[in-house]
């Protein structure tokens, strides 16, 4: 923000927005008149941290610049489970590992998205593997649906009923360890085998 001082003509200076406040833009002074930026709040979500006076992002949160009310200021968002950091970091480095882009929803280069959870898996390692495995299993399940006869009975009805519904009632670490075990890159021997795409 410019800052003028009087009487004795004009001396430049710069002065801060004040106490949790910032701005992205810059003061100037065009044919003698003061043009300062707004200077707006920190968003919930972001804060400037006593210690260092760095500006840094609460967990759970990832911000980012846009258009708000026409004008362009800081925007923060709830981040998706996974996507960022855990606790507080920096502004410029919120998103997890292999982690980028807005709400840290892309993969850096050389990694592509994981089919089930949160994690960026290096394109080497993907594999058709768990593809062939669970397409089978779907191919086996609607045949097995096709030739047994339903004749009015209650098992199929329960069976699939039981599986929409496992994912709410188990808990969190059964369906994480179930994932991890499927779904995740891990190490057979020289090669990684990943169900994710590539």
């Amino acid at each position: 923000v410019v800052e003028e001082f009087h009487p004795f003509g004009y001396k430049i200076g710069c002065k801060r927005c004040g106490a949790n406040r910032y701005t992205l833009g810059y003061g100037r002074i065009e044919k003698g008149i003061v043009a300062n930026p707004i200077c707006f709040d920190y968003p919930y979500g972001m804060k400037v941290d006593a210690g260092t006076e760095e500006v840094v992002v609460i967990q759970d949160f990832w911000c980012g610049i846009g258009k708000l009310e026409n004008e362009t200021r800081y925007k923060c968002y709830n981040c998706p489970s996974g996507y960022c950091r855990k606790g507080v970091r920096p502004l410029n480095n919120t998103c997890a590992d292999h982690h980028q882009g807005i709400l840290c929803g892309s993969c850096v280069s050389n990694y592509t998205a994981s089919l089930v959870g949160s994690a960026c898996i290096p394109s080497s390692s993907c594999s058709m593997f768990w593809i062939m495995v669970y397409a089978s299993l779907a191919l086996f399940f609607l045949t097995l649906y096709l030739l047994t006869p339903i004749d009015g009975t209650t098992t199929w009805k329960s069976m699939i009923f039981v599986i929409q519904t496992f994912s709410m009632l188990a808990p969190s670490n059964i369906i994480d360890f179930i994932s991890l075990l499927f779904f995740s890159s891990r190490k057979q021997g020289n090669n990684r085998l990943a169900f994710c795409l590539k």
